[in-house]
């Protein structure tokens, strides 16, 4: 196995949108509602979680949490 791995020649992530075709990303935070019937406080909660969008056409990539 090589451990020398040169990043700067594998291929980018592209938007999953086929007419935008991007290579660059925003991280932003998509908010998780958690129903207080299965919330361990018994009151409903909301979980952040970060994610990250196409910087051109605001696209969340499905390999990504949405």
């Amino acid at each position: 196995m090589n451990d020398q791995i040169d990043y700067l020649e594998q291929p980018s992530m592209q938007c999953d949108d086929l007419e935008c075709g991007n290579h660059t990303f925003f991280p932003v935070v998509i908010f998780k509602v958690v129903s207080a019937l299965v919330s361990p406080t018994g009151q409903e909660e909301l979980i952040p979680m970060e994610t990250y969008r196409c910087s051109n056409c605001g696209t969340i990539p499905k390999r990504f949490p949405q």
